[in-house]
């Protein structure tokens, strides 16, 4: 442990690992009800995408259960405070929510399903690339791509609201209210959002793992 970073659900430090010289953020739970997150970040584990935040190392202390993750530098930046700013076009939402819907295909391969995903747990490296927190569980129940496309839904519904009704604000609105379970829903899996994403921006500006320009 390097430096307290501060107290979000559990403390938070800037750690180094020193079998590699790189900085890391380790959190450290504390209190029973917080075992539901460190479980979601233990079985996150094993993902390795590049828009999702690698989780490193996960284990159990006297103080309580901690995880280890890939370093980003704070001021962090979320999808929430760049909607906040409008920092970010149209266009450039449609990029992130192309990345996110990516990573969350990949971690249904995974056998690994979306718990819940929020503007803020969409977090942005230094080189500016869109990275989605580990929201998520092992599939035993199991769900189904329609439950990661409802919570997809509301996501973008966050994401527009408020927002010109100008193309392509207006379609990813209706996008939107057709993944959160809209009677006349169009889309029937994660692929067809993807390609109804990419069909807004174009695939020549979608380059994996990339993200926005800032501003």
């Amino acid at each position: 442990m390097v430096e307290p970073l501060g107290i979000n659900g559990a403390e938070v430090y800037l750690g180094l690992d020193l079998a590699t010289g790189s900085r890391v953020a380790l959190k450290v739970w504390s209190g029973v009800h917080n075992s539901e997150y460190h479980k979601h970040e233990a079985a996150s584990a094993r993902l390795r995408h590049p828009n999702i935040v690698e989780v490193l190392e996960v284990g159990e202390t006297p103080r309580g259960p901690f995880s280890v993750f890939e370093w980003l530098p704070p001021p962090t930046a979320t999808l929430a405070s760049r909607i906040k700013a409008k920092e970010l076009s149209g266009l450039d939402v449609v990029k992130v929510l192309v990345a996110v819907v990516r990573a969350v295909q990949y971690a249904r391969t995974q056998g690994m399903y979306l718990v819940q995903v929020h503007p803020s747990d969409i977090v942005f490296s230094e080189a500016n690339v869109p990275k989605l927190l580990p929201v998520f569980a092992e599939d035993t129940a199991p769900t189904t791509e329609r439950d990661d496309l409802h919570q997809l839904g509301s996501l973008i519904a966050f994401a527009t609201h408020g927002r010109s009704t100008v193309k392509p604000w207006r379609t990813l609105r209706t996008i939107g209210v057709e993944c959160a379970g809209a009677p006349s829903s169009q889309v029937e899996s994660m692929e067809a959002l993807a390609s109804m994403l990419s069909d807004l921006v174009g695939e020549s500006d979608l380059e994996p793992g990339s993200g926005p320009t800032k501003g």
